[in-house]
């Protein structure tokens, strides 16, 4: 009985899987193809969207309800209610009378019986089975259904059956069996229980929806085809059709306008006797011609023949529309299809009005009536059987060509072509299928096809089914016979395994009766008192115990002879006397309730107790340790503590109770640095060490910096187990590392920022700007430097000029905002960096600060009064580092300085270029000077008097690679400044020294005289470099005279004089060059132990011209000689100026005049 219940089961669930599975790939199949290929009429869809969208709804609502899936089932049943509602409003036409007019946009595709059919499936399949009447309703309606649908196959067997259904037999055999399937489904579907069986592993059920697929996609596909290739078929016929009869009217009007065409050329008249005999001949040899007759403009005819086969074709001719179409006088040709005549005769006739000359000045026209129907009526040769051709002038006026095939409502149009006809109103050509025997016959016979293989599909699904549940019921048989074998098999096994748990027990197992006699012990037992099994049997167990645990041993014993098991530890002799931890377990025997006996279970464990005694020594080192140190379980995500030591609790401020069970981060505080907290998090999740510094918070809420170690420890497997949490509290240590950081940052004297600090500083400020809006401010640097420090600093002492420096440093901080960066370079200098709007906002703060600094300073009782010099640059987009702007700022203070002090200078890039090139150049003299690529040009002195040359003066020239020269006055002063002018200088001497030598191979008495610089008389040893260069090239002292600037006497006048006296007393001539140009005082003049002067060019070029010129000279001279010095003019470039200055008693002269500067060749040239 259960067999037959469970293969009934299967068999509905199989065919509702079938049945569904169909119902659904019809309407997927025939919604896919409506949407993709959009058929343009009817005959091209087997199925409707409509209809495909129903067939989709009720699949799923029949899904839901053998699922008892309420929420699917009502929500596609109402698809479908809602659809089959559409269509019966919008066919019965209530939708104006309902205000629903909108409706009628969306096709409704239902005939009211179908739609009140599925308005009624919408509603059952919304109903619930487990309500008993709602149940009878649904079997009702699906044996209505099922009723229904077989009918409906039934009279496609009819003749035109169909046609009751549909319109045509493709959409109806579908529609019957779709019907069929929706019927049997609704009918097994209608239970109470749930019916679907799973898809997952049931490889049957896929293998069957692919048949089901296979079916209805190949009776859709073959029903498609065979519908494509009627249309393909009638499409072909009705171009035929149109084609051919174009033709023959083309014909038509091409005879006629031969006739006319040679009358014209014959002259003949249209009145005359032979154009109406040869009007004749053309009516009886054209068949379709009725009538032909001669007209005037007026349409009175002239004279007139008609064929013999209709003599009533004048009666077309007294209609109203064709008389006026007559009157109409066209210049060509007209044709008239009248519409009173189209559908009244048998045989609609067309009219031809033609033109064909004039007489008297009266038209005449030849008009031809002709059987419209014969001269259009297609071949019966171009007709199928199956198809049946209609002319339409209009929406009213159709006829057939066919006779033979009387009209039928069956008849279904499937194409359609425009027929033109010249010089009228076009026809409308229609074509419609007429038999459906052939499409029935295919239809039926797809349709039992069809139904045969769905019948196969739930065939072969339900055996599998059944197969699957057969093999189901024999495993549960095997699965019996194997507990009952295995029971049996345990049953031998239980004594078995019991022996084995006794024997081979790593623990010490034995047996006591109720005496305490030991009656069984395994290996273990002798293992651990290392003694013999006969030894041990018929014992008592005192025997074995220390003599201090018998007693509570025997209590022990006692409890488990009551009834109760129980626990403990005692000691025992072992080996060699040695004394054993044993912990026992005592369980009672009991037999028919009854306790005979007492189990035993003994374990060693003096390992355990001496490894229990290391942790308590552990235990107690960590509590005293000075350190905090936690414990925490890495087995739980939040990593609780499961231990504190003494240390932490006082570190923290926490007991232990608070500490246990909290997550280990419970320190964190507000203030604490979220990427320190992410670090040890991200430590604990990935099981590594770590090792941080970090602000804690006691329980008070106080906070201090707490140096954690966190370290993994893994237990015997290698898994991490727990966290060792090392704290130590270096709150003082990081306040000292903290006040290292601000003094690494700070001035110590000011307490203003460092150049380091500053240049970090504002380098942040400069990228921040780049990334920041166009609209923001940009950035200033003020380098500011103090006038005159230095000799404050030397007067008053260190303690006074830092006094001062630390003034500066707080009336710099009265002009800073937010944004201003304040730091100490070094000594007097200082750095302002601010944001600005305007250059003269920036002008008028560095006025402002100037008067601010230029204030007196008070110190030690006194005011001191010192100025500043501020150089200032600017930001600009394409310049962001901070070094640069420092340095530009420094540049521009320098020229602050060069412009008088106390004084304010921009930055400029031509200030910049001019230094860069002041920097190539130095490089490149220092270069010139390493080569020994610098030039010696000589220029003679000459007595005025006597015209001779006594002396020639070294003048250094710094030729470039490209030829061009360097003018002293630019290289000079610069290496003055750099301190290339001592290794220049002393390579001049030498050489000057060594020409020499070759000069006085010409000129034995000539002299050389060699400028020397302010920075040599500074040096140590400077006289003897002098005396033995000269010594080296074999000169006499006197045949050297050292030039020298009034600018020796301004820093160390003592020391410059006596140098000049060690050079007098040692023969050395010495001279002032440039006499009249510096700023030394006249009284040094009669100190000076030199014995030349040579006046300063600037005296000689207009000494013609000018008076005071003149005056100077006279004076310099008569001071000369009242002083026992000899005067050389320079700058000589004119023979007046010579001769005057000879007047004028002058001793030597030198200049353009005499000769320029020249090299040693061109010298030993000139000397000979």
């Amino acid at each position: 009985m259960i067999h037959r219940r469970s293969f009934a089961l299967s068999l509905v669930n199989v065919t509702l899987y079938v049945t569904i599975s169909a119902t659904f790939l019809f309407g997927l199949l025939g919604l896919a193809y409506n949407i993709y290929a959009q058929p343009e009429s009817a005959f091209e869809r087997v199925i409707s969207t409509t209809s495909a969208l129903v067939a989709i709804a009720t699949a799923l609502a029949l899904m839901g309800l053998s699922a008892k899936r309420r929420v699917l089932q009502v929500s596609f049943a109402f698809v479908v209610f809602l659809a089959a509602l559409h269509s019966l409003i919008v066919n019965l036409s209530l939708a104006p009378l309902l205000y629903l007019d909108f409706l009628k946009a969306i096709d409704a595709y239902f005939y009211p019986p179908v739609a009140l059919t599925f308005l009624l499936l919408g509603i059952t399949l919304m109903l619930n089975p487990r309500e008993s009447l709602q149940r009878r309703w649904m079997r009702s309606f699906a044996l209505f259904l099922v009723i229904l649908a077989l009918g409906a196959m039934g009279l496609h067997f009819v003749d035109n059956g169909f046609a009751y259904l549909g319109p045509h037999p493709p959409v109806t055999t579908l529609a019957a069996i779709c019907v069929l399937l929706i019927g049997i489904s609704l009918f097994l579907s209608s239970s109470s229980r749930i019916l679907l069986f799973p898809l997952n592993k049931n490889s049957a059920a896929w293998i069957t929806l692919c048949f089901v697929a296979i079916i209805c996609t190949s009776w859709f596909s073959l029903s498609l085809n065979q519908i494509k290739t009627i249309r393909a078929d009638a499409i072909s016929t009705i171009e035929k059709v149109a084609t051919a009869r174009q033709q023959t009217i083309q014909v038509n009007i091409q005879i006629l306008n031969r006739l006319r065409e040679r009358w014209d050329y014959l002259d003949v008249s249209p009145t005359s006797e032979f154009a109406k005999f040869d009007v004749e001949t053309y009516l009886r040899d054209i068949p379709h011609y009725l009538g032909i007759q001669l007209v005037d403009s007026q349409g009175r005819p002239q004279w007139q023949l008609q064929s013999e086969r209709d003599a009533n074709y004048l009666s077309h001719l007294n209609h109203t529309e064709v008389q006026h179409w007559l009157t109409s006088t066209p210049t060509d040709i007209s044709m008239l299809l009248p519409k009173a005549e189209f559908l009244q005769q048998g045989r609609p006739v067309g009219l031809m009005l033609m033109p064909v000359g004039y007489e008297a000045d009266r038209g005449f026209y030849l008009l031809v009536a002709f059987d419209l129907k014969r001269l259009i009526s297609p071949e019966t040769r171009l007709l199928p059987d199956y198809l049946k051709v209609y002319v339409a002038l209009d929406d009213t006026h159709v006829i057939s060509f066919d006779q033979s095939k009387p009209s039928s409502s069956r008849e279904l149009q499937i194409a359609h072509q425009q027929l033109d006809i010249p010089y009228g109103e076009p026809l409308e050509l229609s074509i419609s299928l007429y038999s459906f025997s052939e499409l029935a016959n295919a239809s039926n016979l797809r349709m039992v096809t069809a139904t045969i293989g769905f019948l196969f599909c739930i065939a072969f699904l339900a055996s599998a089914q059944q197969n699957a549940m057969l093999r189901k019921h024999a495993r549960r048989l095997n699965r019996v016979r194997s507990q009952l074998q295995s029971q049996q098999k345990q049953l031998k096994l239980n004594e078995q395994q019991y022996r084995s748990l006794f024997t081979y027990h790593p623990d010490a197992v034995f047996s006591l009766d109720r005496d305490g006699l030991l009656t069984s012990a395994n290996e273990a037992v002798l293992n651990i008192l290392e003694i013999d099994i006969e030894q041990t049997l018929g014992a008592h167990f005192s025997a074995f115990i220390y003599p201090a645990d018998r007693v509570r041993a025997q209590q022990y014993m006692d409890i488990a002879l009551n009834g109760e098991s129980a626990r403990y530890d005692l000691r025992v002799f072992g080996r060699d006397g040695e004394l054993l931890h044993i912990d026992i377990t005592n369980l009672p025997i009991k037999i028919d309730n009854q306790v005979t006996g007492v189990f035993g279970i003994a374990k060693d464990i003096t390992a355990q107790k001496q490894q229990d005694e290391q942790l308590n020594v552990l235990k107690r080192s960590i509590n005293v340790s000075t350190n905090g140190i936690i414990i925490s379980d890495a087995t739980d995500p939040t990593s609780p503590v499961i231990y504190s030591n003494e240390a932490f609790c006082q570190m923290t401020g926490y007991q232990t109770d608070d500490i246990i069970g909290k997550s280990c981060d419970f320190l964190i505080g507000a203030e604490t640095a979220p990427e320190t907290v992410e670090k040890v998090r991200t430590a604990l999740a990935e099981r590594t060490e770590c090792k941080v510094d970090v602000l804690h918070y006691r329980r008070d809420g106080s906070s201090f910096w707490d140096a954690l170690q966190l370290t993994p420890v893994a237990d015997s497997a290698g898994v991490i187990s727990h966290f060792i949490g090392v704290h130590q509290d270096v709150s003082e240590h990081i306040k000292s590392q903290q006040l290292l950081a601000t003094q690494a940052e700070h001035d110590a004297l000011t307490n203003i920022l460092n150049r380091h600090a500053f240049e970090h500083r504002l380098s942040a400020e400069l990228e921040q700007s780049e990334t920041a809006e166009q609209t923001s401010q940009p950035w200033a640097v003020l380098f500011i430097d103090l006038d005159g420090f230095k000799p404050i600093n030397e007067a008053m002492g260190l303690e006074a000029g830092d006094d001062i420096l630390q003034q500066v440093a707080r009336r710099l901080g009265d002009f800073a905002n937010d944004s201003s960066i304040i730091a100490r370079f070094g000594g007097d200098e200082f750095v302002f960096a601010s944001r600005y709007t305007h250059r003269s906002e920036l002008e008028a703060f560095g006025q402002r600060l100037l008067e601010t600094l230029a204030e007196p300073y008070p110190v030690a009782q006194q005011k001191v009064y010192l100025t500043a010099s501020i150089g200032i640059s600017c930001f600009c987009r394409a310049q962001t580092q901070a070094t640069d702007l420092i340095q530009q700022a420094d540049m521009a203070m320098s020229m602050a300085k060069r412009q008088g002090r106390n004084h304010i200078f921009f930055y400029q890039t031509e200030t910049a270029h001019q230094q860069r090139l002041d920097v190539n150049l130095r490089n490149q003299f220092q270069q010139a000077i390493e080569q020994q690529s610098l030039q010696l040009f000589y220029q003679p002195i000459v007595e005025l008097q006597s015209g001779q040359v006594v002396a020639v003066e070294a003048l250094m020239r710094w030729q470039l690679a490209d030829g061009s020269f360097v003018s002293p006055a630019r290289f000079i002063p610069m290496a003055e400044t750099t301190g290339q002018i001592i290794p220049a200088s002393q390579w001049a001497f030498k050489q000057a020294c060594k020409d020499l030598r070759i000069l006085q191979q010409h000129q034995s008495n000539l002299r050389m005289s060699v400028n020397l610089s302010v920075l040599q008389f500074g040096r140590a040893n400077f006289f003897e470099q002098i005396t033995s260069t000269i010594e080296a090239y074999e000169l006499a002292n006197s045949d050297i005279e050292l030039e020298l600037t009034e600018s020796i006497l301004m820093d160390d006048s003592s020391h410059a004089i006596a140098l000049i006296q060690r050079f007098r007393e040692a023969g050395l001539s010495v001279s002032i060059d440039d006499f009249g140009t510096g700023f030394s005082s006249l009284s040094y003049l009669n100190k000076l132990p030199v014995n030349k002067l040579k006046i300063d060019r600037a005296f000689i070029s207009e000494i013609i011209t000018k008076q005071s010129d003149e005056a100077i000279v006279r004076g310099v001279l008569a001071m000369a000689k009242r002083l026992n010095m000899t005067v050389v003019a320079e700058g000589i470039e004119h023979s007046e100026q010579a001769v005057h200055l000879a007047g004028m008693d002058c001793d030597y002269g030198q200049g353009y005049y005499f000769a320029k500067p020249m090299s040693l060749a061109e010298m030993i040239k000139f000397l000979t």
